[in-house]
């Protein structure tokens, strides 16, 4: 298996944006420059700057638009992977639920979950603050 190349386009993306960054930073200092010595900045100057800027910015993030979809990627498989975990955990925990632990909860509604709070796995009554049940030891 042949590893697989980015284009050459997005080096020089890359370097053509980081270039046109620089230049328009170098037209702002030199505006700055001449405004603290007293002196009218060159208009022209300072509209190619404003104008290099958003250019550079552009063709900067052009350059990583690789990276940017492979990042994407990985995300989405992360997602995929932590939605499955819930749904398997979900599963799980219907498939466990007894009669007990439903009539605690009914209970618990009944009262209008006063004071008390209630493991979402076995149903047994819990400290307010918990994070783990000490009956089942499982995490809230």
């Amino acid at each position: 298996m042949t590893k697989q190349t980015k284009p050459k386009k997005f080096l020089i993306f890359k370097i053509v944006g980081l270039a046109l960054l620089v230049c328009a930073i170098t037209v702002f200092i030199l505006a700055v420059t001449a405004l603290k010595n007293g002196n009218m900045p060159n208009i022209a100057l300072f509209i190619i700057g404003m104008f290099l800027l958003p250019c550079g910015i552009v063709l900067f993030y052009l350059g990583f638009l690789p990276n940017v979809a492979k990042t994407q990627v990985k995300m989405a498989k992360y997602i995929q992977q932590q939605t499955k975990q819930d749904l398997s955990d979900m599963a799980s925990l219907n498939a466990d639920i007894n009669s007990q632990a439903i009539t605690k909860m009914a209970q618990a509604t009944k009262q209008g979950f006063a004071d008390e709070i209630y493991c979402k796995y076995c149903g047994k009554q819990i400290d307010k603050d918990s994070v783990f049940c000490k009956h089942c030891g499982k995490q809230q």
